[in-house]
């Protein structure tokens, strides 16, 4: 990739979180506060906590801790626990993205406009 569209890409990524800070100074609200913490709980779970819950869920099976081979009811446990840590983490996105989607909604509601614009 060449390094101008790495730039504008940097650039695109970091408007959004600098408009909501923006948004966040002028209003001193608990919509625009609420604005601010699902867009870094939204970073976190994306840079550091699916991998951290992937990893503590999903870690292979060692050959200690279960003989020297893996059987077939090794196997399907371990099946299941996939499963487990595909649906908890489908569930986080899912709530952590219906913060996201709502508490902008929350801080558009928030404004109160005059009756009457100056003309």
């Amino acid at each position: 990739m060449d390094l101008w569209i790495q730039v504008l890409y940097a650039i695109a990524l970091l408007t959004f979180p600098a408009a909501c800070l923006l948004l966040h100074l002028r209003l001193r609200n608990r919509a625009s506060a609420l604005l601010l913490f699902a867009l870094g709980a939204n970073a976190l779970w994306i840079g550091w906590g699916q991998s951290a819950l992937t990893l503590h869920l999903l870690q292979p099976a060692s050959a200690a801790e279960h003989g020297a081979g893996i059987n077939a009811a090794v196997a399907l446990d371990r099946l299941d626990e996939f499963d487990h840590a595909q649906q908890t983490l489908a569930a986080c996105d899912a709530a952590l993205l219906l913060l996201l989607g709502a508490s902008p909604l929350l801080t558009v509601s928030s404004l109160k406009f005059p009756l009457h614009t100056k003309e």
